[in-house]
């Protein structure tokens, strides 16, 4: 853990980007106070936004009972209230199931030459169990499926405005096409070194 690069401080976060006080972003601290009380956490949240058009988020561990969230200047912009919620509660997630404890990334890096194929690929399979744990997380606090949906046809296409009409069941058909692509006995093995499911 020491040697994992995740693991940056508070310092770095100050210097790298802007924190967003109560003041400056009142909707994302009220969105927060509600994650933290559906999700029972105890840590305080210390919410950072960098300038970056890709939609991402992420956290650090808790230091000293406090949480650091993470957010592009994209999806800060582009999200609704509770597909906010939905990613402030995935991040949260990750902290309630301690998914910090298990550096896969690191361990696949630093291990790439040392590892047997089999135990890679067990470590690619939790990381994406770990992003699904989360996920759930994230329903608790958006408590809208819909909500979540659009969360994810947002980050898997890009797209924000309305030139596309989002519906819901239009978009789990494509998870009907993809099981049967992936249980096609010719299937590109390369799914499996992925470290986040399909949205």
């Amino acid at each position: 853990k020491e040697n994992n690069p995740v693991f940056k401080s508070r310092r770095h976060l100050l210097k790298s980007s802007l924190r967003l006080t109560k003041m400056l972003a009142p909707v994302l601290h009220e969105i927060g106070n509600h994650c933290k009380e559906v999700l029972k956490l105890k840590a305080d949240i210390e919410f950072f936004v960098y300038q970056e058009d890709k939609f991402n988020a992420s956290c650090y561990p808790p230091d000293e009972d406090k949480l650091y969230i993470i957010l592009t200047s994209g999806i800060l912009e582009r999200f609704t209230k509770d597909e906010l919620a939905f990613v402030i509660g995935h991040e949260i997630g990750h902290v309630l199931f301690e998914h910090f404890n298990y550096p896969v990334k690191h361990i696949l890096d630093e291990g790439a030459n040392d590892l047997a194929p089999i135990h890679a690929m067990k470590l690619y399979a939790w990381n994406r169990n770990a992003e699904i744990s989360a996920d759930r997380a994230g329903l608790l606090c958006c408590k809208s499926f819909e909500a979540a949906a659009r969360t994810f046809f947002k980050l898997s296409s890009g797209v924000t405005s309305n030139s596309l009409d989002v519906k819901l069941n239009e978009y789990i058909n494509q998870f009907s096409d993809l099981e049967e692509v992936l249980n096609d006995e010719t299937h590109d093995p390369s799914d499996w070194y992925s470290s986040h499911p399909f949205s």
